[in-house]
């Protein structure tokens, strides 16, 4: 196994950077598991975001980290774009 030196020292990563990539990790990892989780007709809830803690209806994919849900505001349907991130198979 080869391992990056300057020298005779070993490179040294700044533990900011490494945290950097951790958080980016996690947020794909999350991404990636909420693909195709969702049919039309799911019944969603929110869970960050302005609308948080509204129920909806899933529609849609948009991209590879939005989607789409009907919520009901101010007593009428509307089509909403959320991130994959911020919502949550409702129980």
């Amino acid at each position: 196994m080869n391992i990056v030196r300057l020298g005779m020292e070993f490179a040294k990563v700044p533990e900011v950077l490494i945290q950097i990539l951790k958080d980016s990790e996690e947020k794909n990892r999350k991404l990636a598991e909420g693909l195709n989780r969702f049919k039309a007709g799911d019944k969603i809830i929110v869970d960050a975001g302005p609308f948080v803690g509204l129920e909806g209806v899933f529609d849609k994919y948009r991209g590879d980290e939005r989607i789409i849900v009907l919520l009901n505001v101010l007593q009428q349907a509307a089509k909403i774009e959320l991130s994959l991130l911020d919502v949550n198979k409702a129980t």
